[in-house]
């Protein structure tokens, strides 16, 4: 069983999502100065392999993102920036506060949420808000019909859920595809490993 990776969070409307997936190649953490007066001595680890959390924020379709690291359990911010991202996000509404944690595989997992937006983001502006919801529905209708194996269900699970969203997305999840475990201070990024 794999470790399940510390995932960012998105607010809108006042309402805590949990960031699903970011689209492929995009990295919207690159997209803004964020600085973290300690991050010398951070520590990533099996849970956490980029080392950092970002905290995104929608207002005034604007998007806004806090970066966040963990000093001994501690978390210690950078200011909230402009992220000037242009990509989408697939994000699915939690109904608690505090950090969602739990996500072992890719953007096919929003398929589980009754409430799920792909969030689509141009220069750092909303240009597109599309409700996934349809989705669940679909696939909460294969299932309830119980015709099917689990294998059936597990492949088709993620043909339903791609065929919904407009952009593309990699087959691992976005906490995968950046590490700092390898250089310390330093956020490589991994998409083509995972483009195999």
């Amino acid at each position: 069983m794999s470790t399940s990776c510390s995932t960012d969070s998105f607010t809108m409307d006042g309402n805590n999502y949990v960031v699903i997936d970011i689209s492929k190649y995009a990295h919207p953490i690159l997209c803004a100065d964020f600085f973290i007066p300690c991050e010398l001595q951070y520590n990533p680890g099996t849970n956490n392999r980029r080392g950092y959390v970002a905290d995104y924020e929608l207002i005034d379709n604007k998007l806004y993102g806090t970066k966040v690291i963990y000093m001994g359990g501690e978390p210690v911010s950078s200011e909230k920036l402009f992220v000037d991202f242009t990509g989408a996000f697939v994000i699915a509404f939690i109904p608690h506060s505090g950090r969602f944690s739990g996500l072992y595989c890719g953007v096919e997992y929003y398929i589980y949420f009754d409430l799920s937006f792909e969030m689509i983001f141009e220069n750092g502006i909303l240009i597109e808000k599309r409700d996934l919801s349809a989705a669940n529905i679909e696939f909460e209708k294969l299932v309830n019909s119980k015709r099917y194996g689990s294998g059936f269900i597990e492949a088709h699970k993620i043909k339903i859920a791609r065929k919904h969203l407009k952009y593309c997305y990699h087959s691992h999840q976005y906490t995968h595809r950046e590490t700092s475990m390898l250089v310390m201070n330093q956020l490589d990024l991994m998409d083509d490993f995972y483009d195999r």
